[in-house]
């Protein structure tokens, strides 16, 4: 099995960096890490805060390979470009 962490765009809080760093440290103990920063959005100034959500959410599967499972960090409601609305487990589903 292996780990794929996919995050939009880079964070700069190096407190956050030294967190993931330590995580993926301790991870790589029991199974392969892979980290995927997905470049942040650029020219967000006329999207909706949920137009950038779905668009961000469509980045994000497009790194989603069938088979994979897909865990989302917030529980929380997304609608993507098709019209579904989704949570955690919403998701996963698509990637089963």
């Amino acid at each position: 099995m292996k780990t794929e962490l996919v995050f939009v765009g880079k964070t700069s809080d190096k407190r956050f960096e030294a967190a993931i760093d330590d995580y993926v440290k301790r991870v790589e103990h029991y199974m392969p890490v892979k980290l995927t920063v997905i470049p942040a959005l650029k020219n967000t100034k006329n999207l909706s805060e949920e137009q950038q959500k779905v668009a961000e959410g469509d980045l994000i599967l497009k790194q989603v390979q069938p088979g994979d499972t897909l865990v989302a960090r917030r529980c929380e409601v997304l609608s993507l470009h098709n019209g579904l609305k989704l949570c955690n487990k919403g998701l996963a589903s698509l990637c089963s």
